[in-house]
């Protein structure tokens, strides 16, 4: 009974996110032109920013897509606060950008190295013979 309800439920969401990909592949194209006015002009970097969310809630921008509703009232009023923002935000991603790298190597470059088993504690002590035991 319960492994039934379990399949059911993964094949729904198989379906969903099935139907999800391809609507947010038509959508980045086409479709978020269409909904939101900021969005025109706007690059490839911001198609891929927004397609994990397209394909999540597909069926609300679909429904959105399809009634041809623009941007509510109160999101027009901001489109002159977002562009300033807009040069903050990637200011910020470039910055983001070159910051992380660099310290996740440098991280790497002075991590702490563990001694290894034939190293001991005493710097001046000499290795031991292979097949030699302390």
């Amino acid at each position: 009974m319960y492994e039934r309800v379990a399949t059911l439920l993964v094949g729904a969401l198989y379906l969903y996110n099935i139907a999800g990909l391809v609507f947010a592949i038509a959508f980045v194209i086409t479709g978020v032109k269409r909904i939101d006015s900021q969005a025109i002009g706007s690059g490839v970097g911001f198609r891929v920013l927004i397609f994990p969310g397209a394909a999540a809630l597909w069926p609300l921008l679909l429904r959105r897509w399809i009634s041809r509703t623009a941007e509510p009232p109160e999101e027009r009023k901001s489109a002159p606060m977002i562009q300033p923002l807009r040069k903050i935000h990637r200011r910020i991603f470039i910055v983001l950008a070159l910051l992380l790298p660099a310290l996740f190597l440098s991280g790497i470059v002075f991590r702490y190295s563990w001694p290894t088993p034939n190293q001991s504690g005493n710097p001046s002590a000499r290795p031991l013979p292979s097949g030699a035991t302390p």
